[in-house]
């Protein structure tokens, strides 16, 4: 059928089904706002859906790297370089993972 074509390749565009013989301007305009706002919806639910993702293995891949850093601190001489390099390491997934904590870094996602 050309119609299930049409929707098919719609892509991005908002499909909107208007009949002119029963819609006037007033309701033809009120069908495209109504399907401009479920697009912006949508959208905004989309970007959300994406940041939760990203915010969430995000702090999975922080855990893990804290958590074999404290436990390379664990084995390794204290003094040792390595060691030291491991601190740093450790402090700055602590410094990333306490961003990703504080309620302003969630509100910037978001936008």
């Amino acid at each position: 059928m050309a119609a299930d074509a049409i929707w098919d390749r719609a892509g991005l565009a908002i499909p909107v089904q208007v009949n002119f013989a029963l819609s006037g301007t007033a309701r033809l305009i009120r069908e495209i706002r109504s399907a401009l706002r479920r697009r912006d919806r949508e959208q905004m639910l989309a970007r959300q859906a994406a940041a939760e993702a990203i915010e969430s293995e995000l702090k999975g891949t922080l855990a893990g790297l804290l958590l074999q850093s404290e436990l390379a601190l664990s084995s390794s001489d204290a003094g040792s370089p390595v060691a030291e390099r491991l601190r740093v390491v450790a402090d700055l997934a602590g410094n990333l993972r306490n961003k990703l904590a504080s309620p302003a870094a969630r509100r910037d996602s978001m936008i």
